[in-house]
């Protein structure tokens, strides 16, 4: 069968939204593996949705709560520990090379995942989550730095948005070349 999680609670929205996001994550306990010491292993957050499907809506709605460590923002750089500030800014660079490191690092697994979540993993659906990932990082990538994005050309934005295209595409045929 298909591992997955027991919930952690079922009940109204308004008690599951009230969920403490922060505790030791049960993943190793369900994979058979010794327990962690307290506070070693924090699970990133929880998920709020509907218990069963709602058929007449567009999409599946749910909530992610994150926990501050695992905040996907600048402050915690998708979940990674900033080093001791070395002085370097975003200011440096030339505005196509500053442009794609911002898009670079938002084409990651846990913006997949959450793309998939919100219209499923089915090979029909596949499309959309496409759609998905790439106007995220697109407009997340450009906002990050605006005037790296307004110093860009047009040859230097359209070449700009081929490399997002083929960061998106990698991610996504390195995903769906595991599952088949």
């Amino acid at each position: 069968g298909v591992p997955c999680v027991a919930p952690l609670f079922v009940g109204a929205y308004e008690r599951a939204t009230d969920f403490s996001p922060r505790f030791d994550s049960t993943i190793p306990a369900t994979l058979g593996l010794p327990p962690l010491p307290a506070g070693t292993n924090l699970a990133e957050g929880v998920v709020v949705r509907p218990a069963r499907e709602i058929a007449e809506l567009p999409v599946r709605p749910l909530l992610k709560i994150k926990i501050a460590e695992f905040a996907e923002d600048n402050r915690y750089h998708e979940a990674q520990k900033w080093d001791a500030p070395t002085g370097v800014t975003r200011a440096y660079g030339d505005a196509l090379d500053r442009m794609k490191w911002a898009a670079y690092n938002r084409v990651t697994e846990n913006r997949l995942n959450a793309a998939i979540s919100k219209v499923g993993d089915a090979p029909e659906r596949r499309g959309e989550v496409c759609v998905l990932l790439l106007d995220e990082v697109e407009v997340e990538a450009r906002e990050a730095d605006t005037g790296a994005w307004n110093a860009l050309t047009e040859a230097e934005r359209s070449e700009w948005l081929a490399y997002v295209r083929a960061e998106v595409r990698s991610l996504l045929q390195s995903r769906w070349k595991e599952k088949g």
